[in-house]
């Protein structure tokens, strides 16, 4: 929710409105700066807006998505942002599949970065953990501590998102107690 003088604005709702009203609309967006307070605050937030249009191919509706980033953290961030946006993508998906009673699948997500960096401070981590495994490892190996990529359906991948499905509904919860 976004504050605003006559109240709090929830932006997902207004996507998830704009869109079953016209799914190709291109206004559906939420954004996270605010001119009157961001530009001299130490930390203005990095996820600058989410834009969505739906697309329709074979007659099954598609929920695409953009996100834009001011700034993002390469190696200590990015991963975990993509996993709770396409996260996001696919609630909003089954929002609008529920308000328009069609079926609503996740499409494209496209990811902008205008400053995609590592951090000083993770330099030695990220050439210590992540550089020298690369040089250590083959493509891929059955043998996961061999391997520089695990399938998706590795039990160790399905848990890391059973606990992050947990994690995004327990910080959802919270949002919503707010």
């Amino acid at each position: 929710k976004y504050p605003d003088s006559r109240g709090p604005v929830n932006q997902i709702e207004y996507i998830v409105e704009k869109l079953s009203k016209a799914p190709y609309s291109r206004r559906a967006q939420a954004v996270t700066w605010d001119p009157g307070f961001d530009p001299n605050t130490d930390d203005p937030p990095c996820l600058q807006r989410i834009w969505l249009r739906c697309t329709e191919e074979d007659g099954v509706l598609k929920l695409n998505m953009n996100a834009h980033w001011r700034s993002r953290d390469a190696y200590r961030a990015a991963f975990m942002n993509m996993f709770a946006l396409t996260e996001l993508q696919k609630r909003i998906a089954e929002m609008l599949s529920e308000r328009i009673g069609r079926k609503v699948l996740v499409g494209q997500y496209v990811d902008i970065s205008d400053s995609y960096h590592i951090y000083g401070s993770s330099i030695e981590d990220f050439h210590n953990r992540f550089l020298k495994a690369l040089e250590q490892r083959d493509f891929y190996s059955s043998d996961i501590r061999k391997s520089r990529t695990v399938s998706s359906d590795h039990p160790m991948v399905k848990r890391g998102f059973s606990e992050a499905d947990l994690e995004l509904e327990a910080e959802e919860k919270s949002c919503i107690n707010r």
